[in-house]
């Protein structure tokens, strides 16, 4: 695992903030260490997985950057007949998704496809549907869209497990969980110079909604249940169907 120091190396314009080749290259430390309870996240998604799997499923992860998720639930549920599809709109992160399971020597076919999910997803039909912290880096006017097209295409019992970093419903509060979250990612190890040059260039890229406006997108993309299982602060963790 490559350390993510590329706030240090690299200034970065206001808003510049990409799924790029050098982000990519560090992504995977960059967000173990970004994300509150990060690995209790992949434990959750793993044993909701679990829990719904049934041999012909085919299971999609939205957003998959570097295949972590989709790697990990493959070489957990081996001897059963899934279609495994990771999507992302980053080339360089399919890359490098493709050239982990080669070094993992993780049997089994996983599909790794660039699509931009601003555009209609490519299948048809799917069972499981994995959005992990990737709808608030779309725009807002496509989100619903995206939505109503997982709603769609989601097969009858079918569910999705949603991961997003969510605004707190009253704004005086925003400055304290930033200055709460601030504080964790400096006790993972990053310069205060690193977190706020972060912050810089995610801004107008990463736009989080708060809880009841995600659960109203939600709603009008027909979706009836929402039922939370995970919260650190900003990031909230929901099983929908």
């Amino acid at each position: 695992m490559h350390k993510d120091d590329i706030f240090l190396r690299t200034p970065f314009e206001r808003g510049g903030f990409s799924f790029n080749g050098q982000v990519a290259h560090v992504f995977d430390d960059m967000v173990s260490r970004s994300v509150p309870g990060y690995f209790t996240i992949q434990d959750w998604i793993s044993k909701l997985v679990q829990a719904y799997l049934k041999p012909g499923f085919t299971v999609l992860d939205l957003g998959c950057s570097t295949g972590t998720t989709l790697l990990g639930l493959q070489s957990f549920f081996t001897g059963i007949s899934v279609q495994w599809i990771g999507l992302d709109k980053s080339q360089d992160m399919i890359q490098k998704a493709q050239e982990k399971q080669l070094s993992m020597n993780i049997s089994g076919s996983i599909q790794w496809q660039v699509h931009d999910l601003v555009n209609p997803l490519p299948i048809n039909s799917m069972d499981l549907v994995i959005c992990n912290l990737i709808l608030q880096f779309l725009p807002l006017k496509n989100r619903l869209d995206v939505l109503k097209d997982i709603r769609k295409k989601l097969n009858k019992n079918g569910v999705m497990i949603w991961i997003e970093k969510i605004k707190p419903a009253h704004a005086h509060l925003e400055s304290l969980w930033t200055q709460i979250y601030y504080q964790y990612k400096h006790e993972q190890g990053y310069a205060w110079t690193e977190i706020e040059s972060k912050h810089k260039a995610l801004e107008g890229v990463l736009v989080p909604l708060t809880e009841l406006e995600n659960r109203a997108l939600l709603a009008q993309a027909g979706f009836t249940q929402v039922e939370p299982f995970f919260q650190w602060g900003p990031f909230w963790g929901v099983l929908v169907s």
